[in-house]
């Protein structure tokens, strides 16, 4: 019996499926994704890489195809700096890997929603859901007219980032049904992620340099310079916080694709 989404993960691809894993990589990132609980009973055919699509529609999962294997590991929105394993800089930066930048930033998310209702634990017999979460603004939490307060089977909880995206794009609403979550705290994390990851538009770009990129891994942070997208600070940039969602080697060259990490203050970027 396994309820970790690492662990469920890693017993689906194991038995049901004919994909290679990286065993090391798993279990270096297992803690995170272990944290949150899948709670359901398969008792019906169902082809794997469905059912496991279905869960990264839903939690924050990341599947990494690494050069030793499949594995994965959490996705994350909002990394800190004390996650960032190495800067990127463009020519004329203090960088630890030179980089020019190859294309124009591109946004990820068409759709903004700042908004999340989180329907989990469902019942029994039939399609309906118990409880719910509500990701929003502090005002829908003074206000429980506005939501669906009032019964003790919902919560609310405030998002500071989904409030001023409100303020700026209106109420924009998304519902999500997560027929495997009943932990409390999974749906917290699940709700407060989907919140994260939509409220802002999300830009990406490729940066080509030299095989010192190959160190870097899917879904690492990084420090990103570049004068046309940083803001100027007092005597240098101020380095813009970037996800490495993909690396390619093709005719010698290494490349990585960069999604920027969305600041409030400085969101609005040019996409030349």
């Amino acid at each position: 019996l396994c309820d970790g989404v690492s662990d469920v993960l890693r017993f689906v691809y194991e038995n049901y499926t004919t994909r290679h894993l990286d065993d090391g990589a798993f279990e270096s990132y297992q803690s995170a994704l272990n944290s949150l609980k899948v709670d359901t009973v398969v008792n019906q055919q169902v082809d794997a890489e469905s059912w496991i699509k279905s869960l990264t529609d839903i939690y924050p999962i990341r599947i990494v195809n690494g050069a030793r294997g499949l594995y994965a590991r959490v996705r994350e929105t909002t990394p800190s700096r004390d996650s960032v394993v190495a800067t990127l800089g463009t020519i004329g930066q203090p960088a630890v890997f030179t980089v020019t930048r190859e294309t124009a930033l591109v946004a990820d998310n068409p759709e903004i929603y700042n908004r999340i209702v989180l329907h989990y634990a469902p019942r029994e017999l039939g399609s309906d859901y118990m409880r719910q979460i509500t990701v929003t603004s502090a005002d829908e939490y003074r206000h429980p007219s506005l939501g669906t307060l009032g019964s003790p089977v919902d919560m609310v909880i405030v998002n500071r980032n989904a409030e001023l995206s409100q303020t700026r794009h209106g109420v924009r609403t998304k519902t999500i049904e997560a027929p495997t979550i009943f932990d409390e705290s999974t749906a917290c994390a699940v709700a407060s992620y989907h919140a994260e990851l939509n409220c802002w538009p999300r830009y990406r770009a490729t940066y080509s340099g030299d095989e010192g990129l190959e160190s870097l891994k899917i879904g690492d942070s990084v420090n990103l310079l570049d004068p046309d997208i940083c803001s100027a600070g007092k005597f240098t940039l101020n380095p813009r916080l970037a996800i490495v969602e993909d690396i390619v080697i093709q005719a010698g060259q290494t490349s990585v694709v960069l999604e920027l990490v969305p600041d409030q203050l400085t969101y609005d970027v040019s996409r030349s």
